[in-house]
């Protein structure tokens, strides 16, 4: 948003100008005329990110039956080292591009066409060091897993520049565009995948090249509607901005890095140490625990273009109304988990994957540990406070290592869970530490018990809109 289009303020029309949660009223008045509602963009996002987990719950049903635990460990370890590597050389360049000119740092043209120079080199840089990392780590023997690995390391470049060109889009708070990107890639995975597993029979390299194929299409979307929001594709080298963005794009990466890491670089240490069937059986634990995230990451993700543009005060009092509200979502999503997965897993994924119940019960209330931890940390980093995202993440990851080495050993999956748990829990403590130290109050940050009221009242109108037709897939059009 320009500064001229940030010059015309005025309090919204409708109550609808907040996530569904009760902000404060100086909030309501500091909202632009021409950008769209937090509610909105939470649930365009939030709906995005639920097609998002159901697509890949298909996807993981189907990896997993058709693979095995064996085969399904190889493909999940390859695609987390093509997630850690796209983080790492992305550089933060593209969160930069939103936090800088929305801070009055730098003007959107020069951050845009700055970060284009750069970003295919370093794409290319990525892919190679990922290739050379799953050659060591991995240990890849059939031509197939060969190929697969090729293929990861394309979906590092692919990432880098949808990545990057989606954050684009995200300065301009086209949420709802986004999302629709979003839905539009998970069919294209989860259509492939099926294909090329249970028709064409391929193994990794069929899994693997379905993300491809997703990625593809979401950097086709992007190449289309860039240009189209007034957006340059034309690169050009402007050193002195590089080097501010470097400066905060270097810290939130290697943040982001952390936070990937500290999550899921226990599936490649159960990998190396118990080998490729339970690192399959871990990585199903993984993906349901990720679901408890679901709704804190999609409150974050609306909130980052927006508190970059509000005053310190009115920042704090809209991180707590989110963070309070996240942490309800998260709670109840883990409930719920809890309830179903010693019934659901044997269904879903097949009784071969019996052993993931165990850590999914674990995995699942950390899942609210780490969730509170994103929000808090995210948000500071959008007032261009990388420190408590660097800290808190890496204590998570340093613990969970050291655990790891102790645990997995001898108790196997279950330790490599019991390791994650307590490393969120340490990385959140840490965060909020880190946050009161730095001035912010923690008692606004209490959740309430009209926080779980308005969170079922905001879902009860998501499902409402949706139900109209309001989609974000049709939104995007409009």
């Amino acid at each position: 948003m320009s500064n001229e289009e940030r010059s015309e303020w005025s309090p919204p029309t409708t109550p609808t100008a907040g996530i569904g949660v009760d902000l404060p009223e100086v909030l309501l008045e500091k909202e632009p005329r021409s950008a769209p509602s937090l509610r909105r963009n939470f649930t365009a996002r939030f709906f995005a990110d639920t097609y998002g987990l159901l697509t890949s719950l298909i996807a993981a049903s189907v990896s997993a039956r058709m693979l095995g635990p064996s085969g399904r460990g190889y493909y999940a370890s390859l695609v987390l080292l093509s997630v850690l590597f796209a983080q790492l050389f992305g550089a933060g360049l593209g969160e930069a591009a939103i936090v800088l000119p929305g801070s009055g740092r730098a003007s959107h043209k020069t951050a845009f066409s700055a970060t284009l120079a750069v970003i295919i080199p370093l794409g290319f840089l990525g892919a190679i060091t990922c290739i050379v990392t799953g050659a060591v780590a991995l240990d890849p023997g059939s031509s197939d897993e060969w190929t697969a690995l090729g293929l990861a390391g394309l979906l590092v470049l692919l990432n880098a520049c949808s990545s990057t060109l989606a954050w684009f889009l995200i300065s301009r708070e086209k949420v709802v565009l986004v999302g629709a990107i979003t839905v539009m890639s998970a069919t294209v995975i989860v259509v492939s995948l099926c294909l090329f597993l249970s028709v064409l029979h391929l193994r990794a390299s069929g899994a693997v090249l379905a993300s491809v194929l997703g990625i593809v299409a979401i950097l086709a979307a992007l190449l289309w509607f860039v240009p189209r929001q007034g957006i340059s594709l034309r690169p050009a080298w402007d050193g002195r901005y590089l080097r501010s963005a470097a400066r905060f794009g270097l810290g939130i990466q290697i943040s982001n890095l952390l936070v990937q890491m500290a999550g899921r670089i226990d599936l490649i240490i159960v990998y190396r140490i118990g080998g490729s069937a339970p690192a399959g059986m871990y990585s199903i634990a993984l993906t349901l625990g990720a679901l408890v995230g679901s709704v804190p990451v999609a409150i974050a993700y609306a909130a980052f273009p927006r508190l970059p543009k509000v005053t310190e005060d009115e920042a704090r009092a809209l991180t707590a109304s989110l963070f309070r509200t996240g942490i309800a979502a998260a709670v109840s999503t883990s409930v719920a988990l809890s309830v179903l997965a010693p019934f659901a897993i044997p269904v879903v994924f097949g009784p071969a994957y019996r052993g993931a119940i165990g850590p999914t019960l674990i995995l699942v209330p950390a899942g609210v540990l780490w969730s509170g931890q994103w929000i808090l940390c995210r948000a500071a980093a959008a007032r261009a406070l990388t420190r408590p995202l660097v800290l808190s993440f890496f204590v998570s990851f340093v613990i969970m290592i050291l655990l790891d080495l102790i645990l997995i050993p001898r108790f196997g999956v279950m330790g490599a869970a019991v390791g994650s748990f307590i490393s969120s829990a340490a990385g959140f403590g840490t965060a909020v530490a880190s946050l009161v130290r730095g001035g912010w109050p923690w008692r606004p940050f209490v959740p309430r018990a009209g926080d779980w009221l308005s969170m079922f009242a905001h879902v009860r109108q998501m499902l409402e809109s949706m139900r109209r037709g309001d989609t974000p897939v049709q939104a995007s059009s409009q």
